[in-house]
């Protein structure tokens, strides 16, 4: 499925799979592009705690994930377990990562992270609508205190 076409009915759970390891692909890949095509015109954008709130929008989209990008040098997904609804998944991974910047405020000193991360991604039009992610923070702090 290219993802420029939507289907006319729910995506599979093979789909939804697809989908969610395309766009943490393109965070490995820092693709901020290839970010935002998974995602609809308009799509909400939530990392909770987050100070500014959720964001909205290809744009806005992007200014996060560069942001991110330039602090957080993604190495790789674990995925420890997806759960499916019938416009969504729940997925519950552990982040690996190196820190060369601050991330979420943090300074990081090019050290190396695993912190376990939930995300909720919604679906339409055969792209993503809507992300929900959750971050174990107090793991984070640990690591990198």
């Amino acid at each position: 499925m290219s993802r420029n076409q939507a289907p006319a009915r729910p995506l599979t759970r093979e789909e939804k799979d697809a989908l969610v390891d395309a766009h943490f692909e393109s965070e490995i890949a820092g693709d901020i592009d290839a970010i935002v095509e998974c995602f609809i015109p308009g799509a909400e954008h939530d990392v909770v705690g987050r100070p500014e709130g959720p964001v909205h929008g290809g744009e806005a989209i992007a200014a996060y994930y560069r942001r991110l990008l330039t602090d957080l040098r993604i190495s790789r997904f674990e995925t420890v377990r997806r759960r499916y609804g019938d416009n969504h998944v729940v997925d519950e991974s552990i982040l690996h990562a190196t820190a060369i910047g601050s991330p979420f405020g943090i300074e990081g000193r090019g050290r190396e992270i695993a912190v376990r991360l939930l995300h909720v991604f919604d679906f339409s039009g055969g792209l993503i609508s809507r992300e929900s992610a959750w971050l174990d923070v107090a793991s984070l702090l640990g690591q990198l205190a």
